[in-house]
C-alpha cells in the first residue's frame, strides 16, 4: 500500500458475464482499486447467471484470502444483484460478514418467486432488497403494491417522468400505512428531509468515487453514459485512472458544466450541477426541472404534516425518515420542526 494514501470509500460496479472470466480479472481488480482506497465496495452484478456460475464466484470470494488478512488496511464489502432463486440463501450465507445488500432483480414472471427469497434471506439474516428496472410509473407501482406486504425495500432503475400520474402517486403512497421505501418516492423525501439524495446517483459527487467495470477489465465512470477511461490491464492503482487523459477530460467538462449550472440555474443548490458525466453543458437542456419543481409542492405539503407530529397514518418508510430528520436535528435547523 501506498504511504500517505487518502482514506475514502470507493464503490465499484462489476458486469460479471461467466465465473471464468471473474475468475481471471477479479483479483487484478482488487489489487487496483484497493490502492488508494479505506473502503472498497464492489457491486457484484450477476443477474444473467445461473445458479452455479453465482455459486462459484461467491465460493471464489470466500476462499479469497485478501478478506481475510487482518492486517489488511481496506475494508471489503460487496452489494450482489442477482435474479431471485431459493437457493440464495445457503449460497450467500458463506459471505454474510462481508455483503452490504443482496439485490433482486424482479419482474412480473418472478415475483412469488422473489417473495419467497426474500423471506428465506430474510431467516438467515442477509440483507435484501429488490430491483426494478422499469420506467412505466403504473407497472413500478403494480409492481410495488404486490412487494409491499413482504416489507422489502424497492429500487426502481429506470428513469421515470415527474407529471401529475407521478404527483398523485407519490401522495398515495406518502399515506399508505402498509407500504415500504420505494426509492423514486423516498429519495425525494430523504433530500427535502435530511439533504441526502439517497439512490439519486446524479445528485451526488461521483467522480474518483464510483466506477463500473466490465468482466473483460474495460473501466468506465459509469455504463449508463459508456465513458470508457482505460482497462484494468493499463493501470495498477485507482490514482492512475484518475490521472488517464480520458478521465481528465472527463473532469474537464464536469467542470465546464457545474460552473454554468451554478451561474444560470436557481436549482443549483438542489442538484449540484447534475451527472458531472452527462455530456449537456446547457442550462435549457436539463432535465430535472420537473424534479425540482415537484419538490417545492412536496415541501410545501410536508411541513404541516410535519408539525402534526402524529405520523400513524403515514407510510411506514416516511416515518423512519421524519423521525431520523428529527432526531440528527436536520428539521430544527431547518426550522421545520419546532
Amino acid at each position: 500500500m501506498e504511504s500517505g494514501r487518502v482514506m475514502k470509500k470507493v464503490n465499484v460496479k462489476y458486469h460479471i458475464d461467466s465465473f471464468d472470466k471473474f475468475n481471471a480479472e477479479f483479483q487484478g481488480l482488487l489489487d487496483v482499486f484497493s490502492d488508494g482506497a479505506s473502503h472498497l465496495e464492489i457491486t457484484l452484478v450477476m443477474d444473467e447467471l445461473d445458479n452455479r456460475n453465482v455459486s462459484c464466484i461467491v465460493n471464489s470470494i470466500a476462499r479469497n484470502p485478501t478478506f481475510k488478512d487482518i492486517a489488511n488496511e481496506t475494508i471489503y464489502t460487496f452489494v450482489a444483484v442477482v435474479a431471485p432463486s431459493m437457493e440464495l440463501a445457503k449460497t450467500f450465507i458463506k459471505i454474510k460478514g462481508l455483503l452490504s445488500r443482496i439485490d433482486l432483480v424482479s419482474n412480473e414472471e418472478n415475483l412469488s418467486t422473489t417473495a419467497g427469497v426474500f423471506l428465506a434471506l430474510k431467516e438467515k439474516k442477509l440483507p435484501c432488497s429488490v430491483i426494478i428496472r422499469e420506467s412505466n410509473i403504473d407497472e413500478i407501482i403494480r409492481l410495488y403494491r404486490r412487494l409491499t406486504n413482504i416489507g422489502v425495500t424497492v429500487f426502481v432503475e429506470g428513469e421515470v417522468s415527474y407529471n401529475e400520474k407521478f404527483n398523485i402517486l407519490f401522495k398515495e403512497w406518502l399515506y399508505d400505512k402498509n407500504g415500504c421505501r420505494l426509492n423514486i418516492f423516498a429519495d425525494i423525501l430523504s433530500r427535502i428531509l435530511l439533504d441526502y439524495w439517497g439512490s439519486k446517483c446524479q445528485f451526488k459527487s461521483c467522480l474518483t468515487k464510483y466506477f463500473s467495470v466490465e468482466t473483460d477489465g474495460t473501466i468506465y465512470s459509469c455504463k449508463d453514459t459508456k465513458n470508457k477511461i482505460c482497462s484494468l490491464s493499463e493501470i495498477g492503482s485507482v490514482n492512475e485512472i484518475i490521472s488517464n487523459d480520458n478521465f481528465v477530460e472527463l473532469l474537464k467538462q464536469s467542470v465546464i458544466k457545474r460552473a454554468q449550472c451554478k451561474e444560470h440555474c436557481k436549482f443549483y443548490e438542489l442538484c449540484q450541477g447534475g451527472c458531472p458525466l452527462n455530456s449537456n453543458i446547457s442550462i435549457s437542456e436539463c432535465a430535472e426541472k420537473q424534479l425540482f419543481v415537484f419538490m417545492e409542492s412536496v415541501s410545501e405539503l410536508l411541513y404541516p404534516l410535519i408539525q402534526n407530529s402524529d405520523y400513524r397514518n403515514l407510510n411506514p418508510a416516511v416515518r423512519e425518515m421524519i423521525l431520523s430528520s428529527v432526531a440528527s436535528n436536520k428539521l430544527f435547523e431547518k426550522g421545520i420542526y419546532h
